[in-house]
């Protein structure tokens, strides 16, 4: 099995919300190639998801 490592540049955006367990992260894979046409990896709104996301990495 190949392991192979990722990098991400992490955006996020802090405003209010009606519901406090929601946010939107956004990860995006680095590339020097993709400068023009940056296109989010994964898209996370909520804790459940960020936890669904750590947990996938690890396998």
């Amino acid at each position: 099995m190949k392991n192979e490592d990722k990098h991400y540049i992490y955006y996020t955006s802090i405003g209010t919300s009606e519901n406090q367990d929601e946010f939107l992260l956004e990860l995006f894979t680095c590339s020097e190639n993709d400068e023009e046409h940056i296109v989010p990896e994964t898209v996370i709104h909520n804790f459940d998801e960020l936890i669904t996301f750590f947990e996938n990495m690890e396998q």
